[in-house]
């Protein structure tokens, strides 16, 4: 996913005419604070149940990065996995499974196994009662028999609402590098 900025109307919002290094600075730090910005939304993001979006490693979030474009008149705010897109906008319910076709666990999979008693999944012991502390190899037995799970996420849209948040402070940002020239 990626975040372009036109900030045609903001520059026209800053009185004088800015100096070419002064707008490569401004656009720079604009860049920067728009990064911050979807990556604050990432980590405080709650799904419309109210609780956290299953942003478990942190890749998609610390893949965020801001570069200037344009010779230095612009920038880009872009992730750097091939899953970001489905965070911007949402999915439908869809089934996903814990293993893929060589029998290794997934990405889920292994989620699921490291969360494997708050999603309500158990191993049953000898007489039918839950263990309370069952193996990994117990945890990934009961894997491989459920299969996988229906799975959505909710549309977190950090980079449409960096682009907002970067469209609002450009004029000030502009303004503050042009009195610092």
């Amino acid at each position: 996913m990626n975040l372009e900025c036109d900030f045609t109307e903001a520059l026209k919002a800053v009185e004088g005419k800015p100096r070419e290094e002064t707008i490569r600075r401004g656009m720079q730090r604009i860049g920067v604070m728009a990064e911050e910005y979807a990556k604050a939304i990432i980590n405080t993001f709650k799904k419309a149940k109210g609780t956290s979006q299953g942003v478990d490693s942190g890749s998609f979030r610390d893949g965020i990065r801001s570069e200037s474009i344009e010779d230095g008149f612009g920038f880009r705010v872009h992730d750097s996995v091939p899953y970001g897109i489905y965070h911007e906008f949402g999915t439908e319910k869809h089934w996903l499974p814990f293993f893929d076709e060589g029998g290794e666990l997934t990405g889920l999979g292994d989620w699921a196994q490291r969360h494997f008693d708050e999603i309500g999944f158990e191993v049953k012991g000898k007489r039918g009662k839950a263990l309370k502390r069952p193996s990994r190899n117990q945890k990934i037995d009961v894997l491989k028999q459920i299969g996988g799970m229906m799975v959505s996420l909710d549309e977190m849209a950090p980079f449409r609402k960096a682009a907002e948040y970067a469209n609002s402070i450009a004029a000030k940002v502009m303004k503050e590098e042009m009195a610092n020239e």
